[in-house]
């Protein structure tokens, strides 16, 4: 494999590792204000 290709790899690894930390940190974030609003909503 050449350097340049596995710079790139790495590079594309890297980026789709960080998309699904921030997806799943949105993903928690959203779920924690439904239950906040659900909350006000009850009380």
């Amino acid at each position: 494999m050449v350097n340049g290709e596995f710079a790139s790899l790495v590079n594309l690894l890297g980026f789709v590792l960080i998309f699904l930390g921030i997806h799943k940190f949105s993903l928690q974030l959203g779920l924690a204000i439904a239950i906040h609003l659900r909350s006000k909503i009850d009380c």
